[in-house]
């Protein structure tokens, strides 16, 4: 008989009632367990709680519980710093059962599970010379969105950011005239179709790692690529710059390691070097995150548009 999911409640214990819900579907623990399968933990706790939970090499799906329904303040919180649902302890033993009768997660081609990135080695020095968050520049000029490259960085030419970039410009090309026929829903709607598609032969070896838009799941290395990510302030016209990096590559989008966090579906621009003379500006959106540390994230871009630009003497 196979063993039952383990849930570990963080903090002050669980009420009774949940207890006895639960008894016989999972193994319900106070404290922290390191085969969890579910961690679950209190509104008040502090951030340092979240962050035990997710240290391990394997990260639990994470339910935080108010006494009260929580505000959308306390829920932007908590899933900033990686939780999966936030909700009143009355509504608890609801999402429990939800989880433990699906054990994962199923997967949309635009909104991913979130992801463990812990002990990952796409951490960079966020305290380097480079570009820092909090950097701007106004959008004023002829060109409001210059091509840009971390101060000092070295250009080498890399034959893996050229070989995509093609590939990528003939594909977004082509894709932009099927979605088009589509209609206004028209991304959305090829995505889930090749999200579909994807599961035809990973139904027949069920152990196959199932990859997504974002390039995760590849046993293979990622790239390591530097690049310059832009997003706009939502006080006013200033573009907000950070240092950054493409860590995944996917058929439809990207993972970037930024110092900022990003918005439901903002748009980033991201410049990447191609040679000495030129950039590619890559359009995206961001469509998940996950928090890597006090001044870094992961975020899934889903990619929209590319173009080629050249850059000045002065900026190389």
């Amino acid at each position: 008989m196979a063993a039952l999911p383990l849930i570990a409640w963080h903090g002050r214990p669980p009420p009774d009632a949940i207890r006895l819900l639960l008894d016989g579907q999972a193994r319900l623990v106070t404290g922290p367990a390191d085969d969890s399968a579910i961690a679950v933990l209190w509104g008040d706790s502090d951030d340092q709680a979240i962050h035990a939970v997710t240290a391990g090499s394997k990260r639990p799906r994470i339910l935080v519980v108010c006494l009260d329904p929580p505000p959308a303040a306390v829920c932007r919180r908590w899933q900033g710093l990686g939780a999966d649902r936030v909700v009143a302890v009355a509504q608890a033993s609801l999402v429990l059962e939800e989880w433990l009768a699906r054990p994962t997660r199923d997967e949309l081609p635009d909104d991913p599970a979130s992801f463990d990135s812990t002990g990952s080695r796409l951490a960079f020095d966020v305290d380097g010379p480079a570009l820092g968050a909090g950097s701007s520049i106004r959008l004023d000029g002829p060109d409001p969105f210059p091509p840009l490259r971390v101060p000092g960085a070295p250009v080498v030419p890399n034959e893996a950011v050229q070989a995509y970039v093609v590939a990528l410009e003939r594909y977004l090309e082509r894709r932009e005239e099927l979605t088009a026929a589509l209609g206004p829903d028209g991304l959305s709607r090829f995505l889930e179709l090749a999200h579909l598609r994807e599961q035809v032969p990973a139904c027949m070896n069920p152990t196959r790692t199932r990859l997504d838009p974002y390039g995760r799941g590849r046993a293979e290395e990622g790239p390591d690529w530097p690049v310059v990510v832009r997003r706009l302030r939502s006080r006013g016209a200033e573009i907000e710059l950070s240092e950054g990096r493409v860590v995944s590559i996917g058929t439809d989008g990207m993972v970037i390691v930024s110092l900022f966090a990003a918005a439901p579906r903002q748009r980033l621009l991201l410049d990447l070097p191609l040679d000495e003379g030129h950039n590619v500006q890559l359009i995206c959106e961001a469509r998940w995150q996950r928090r890597m540390g006090m001044r870094r994230w992961q975020v899934g871009a889903l990619l929209l548009e590319l173009r080629r630009r050249r850059v000045s003497s002065s900026m190389s």
